[in-house]
């Protein structure tokens, strides 16, 4: 068993990323510190802390919430929370299920791709693509675009290919037909 002085450092070097999230998660590792700010999309911020959340029924139980603010100026919002507990494959198991398959999730409603755009450098995240059901937007260093309106899945198909390098084939294309996430043929 570890000393609790080297679980402390172990915990303090600690990196999470979220790589699910989407353009309001991490877009890099954070340290797990308390507090401790980051820029996520210039000029967006992202942290987490340690808190207590009203949905615990042990009321003294701390988690760590991700959060992120649009800017400096503005308030912190919680996005998600998670404890600092071993998973096992089981858990992360549950809880794909859940987000691919339960009727409250957004993934089993919406048709979502996201894709972060980094600086000439690239060593920055400076913005992101995102299609959302029939809409293809960026927003780049604090400004948004909507760059297409799409009417029909082969402008769908055109488009991840066109904007996020996903080329499909005829057979994966039609993998939507019947599905509540198609847009018309």
């Amino acid at each position: 068993m570890k000393s609790l002085s080297a679980l402390n450092t172990y915990h303090r070097t600690m990196r999470q990323v979220d790589v699910g999230f989407g353009p309001n998660g991490p877009t890099k590792p954070l340290l797990l510190e308390n507090g401790i700010s980051a820029v996520s999309i210039s000029p967006a911020e992202m942290r987490l802390v340690k808190d207590k959340i009203s949905a615990n029924a042990e009321s003294n139980q701390a988690v760590w919430i991700f959060q992120t603010r649009s800017d400096p100026e503005k308030g912190w919002v919680s996005a998600y929370c998670f404890y600092d507990i071993e998973f096992l494959p089981e858990d992360f198991e549950v809880m794909n299920f859940w987000t691919s398959r339960h009727s409250n999730s957004i993934f089993t409603y919406k048709f979502i791709c996201s894709k972060f755009i980094l600086s000439e450098a690239g060593n920055e995240v400076v913005g992101y693509l995102l299609l959302a059901g029939d809409t293809v937007k960026e927003k780049l260093h604090g400004n948004s675009e909507t760059l297409m309106t799409l009417e029909a899945e082969s402008e769908r198909v055109s488009a991840l290919e066109k904007w996020f390098g996903i080329h499909l084939q005829d057979h994966e294309a039609r993998g939507i037909r019947g599905m509540v996430t198609a847009l018309s043929f």
